[in-house]
């Protein structure tokens, strides 16, 4: 239903989380695991970005990505020192060239 909704608006982009548990808020629900960025990949035109929040960490990028996100938005894995964006900034970059090729 939440879906539906957002995509009456015609958004530029889909976010979906939390994929993983998060510090960075509270939500009152679990954590939607990688199996819903697969479902919801299904669900939107090849058009719409899918942007996956939440918990996620370096390591599990490849998985994220593979999953069907189209990027992926961190708060807590960055703030405490910028310098980690080039990190996070590659291996995105290099995961999309690996699922896409």
């Amino acid at each position: 239903a939440e879906l539906c909704t957002a995509l009456a608006v015609q958004p530029s982009y889909i976010s979906l989380g939390p994929i993983f548990e998060t510090t960075s808020k509270e939500v009152p629900f679990a954590p939607q695991g990688l199996d819903a960025i697969t479902r919801w990949r299904r669900l939107l035109s090849s058009q719409t970005p899918l942007v996956a929040i939440g918990g996620i960490q370096l390591h599990q990028v490849p998985d994220v990505m593979r999953a069907g996100a189209d990027g992926i938005a961190v708060i807590s894995a960055v703030e405490d020192d910028l310098s980690r964006v080039a990190d996070w900034t590659g291996a995105c970059a290099t995961s999309a060239r690996v699922t896409a090729g």
